[in-house]
This record gives structure tokens, sequence and C-alpha cells, in this order.
């Protein structure tokens, strides 16, 4: 009997918003490598986020050593886009105001909780 080899590819997908998606689920491919970088082994990375399946992970670890030069650099874009829309967006008129006001309120929220437990 022979084997067949077959030309598999990686399980991440591009969505309609332009994330790319490990397999079928919602984790995107940004966060996953993320945590694997801090340490996480594919059967943790699984544990944490229940809706990946171990032979996606791996297949995507597989891809991402193959084309880690190239995978890390699109990671660095990214952060770099972040960081810079998170300045855009602390910039614009009344963010701070908008801030302090979600503090306050969700300080509240937090009280409530511990009077209604103690």
């Amino acid at each position: 009997m022979l084997l067949t080899i077959h030309d598999d590819k990686a399980p991440i997908r591009i969505d309609d918003g332009g994330a790319v998606r490990v397999g079928q689920t919602r984790v995107t491919l940004f966060v996953m490598l993320s945590c694997y970088n801090q340490g996480a082994t594919a059967e943790q990375l699984v544990r944490s986020f229940p809706t990946l399946r171990l032979v996606d992970v791996y297949g995507v670890l597989n891809y991402y050593l193959r084309y880690q030069a190239e995978i890390d650099g699109w990671m660095r874009d990214c952060e770099r886009e972040a960081d810079e829309l998170q300045r855009q967006i602390e910039s614009l008129a009344g963010y701070a105001d908008w801030k302090s006001d979600l503090r306050t309120r969700m300080d509240a929220v937090r009280a409530a909780r511990v009077s209604t437990v103690g």
C-alpha cells in the first residue's frame, strides 16, 4: 500500500470583517498565537478556548512555525495599528469624560455587588 501525501491547508480563514480566525471558531489567530507565545501549549489553548479543536490548533501551530517571521511581522503590524487606533480614540473630544463616567458606573456596580453579597 502506498502512502498518500496530502497537501493540507492551514485551518485559518479571514471572516467578513477581515479578522483572521482559527478553524470555524471566532478565536482570532492573533489571540491564539499571543497565548502560545506566552507559553500556552496546544492543550492549554483548547482548554482556554473550548470551541477550538486540538487538530486545528496543531495545524495552525505547524503553519506558524513554517512562516514564523512573516506571521510575527503581521502581528507587530496589528499591534501598531491597534496602538494608533487607541491613540486616535483617546484624542477624541469627550473621551476623558466618557471614560470617567464609565469608571464611576463600574465602581457603582461593583459596590452594589459587594453590598448584596456581604
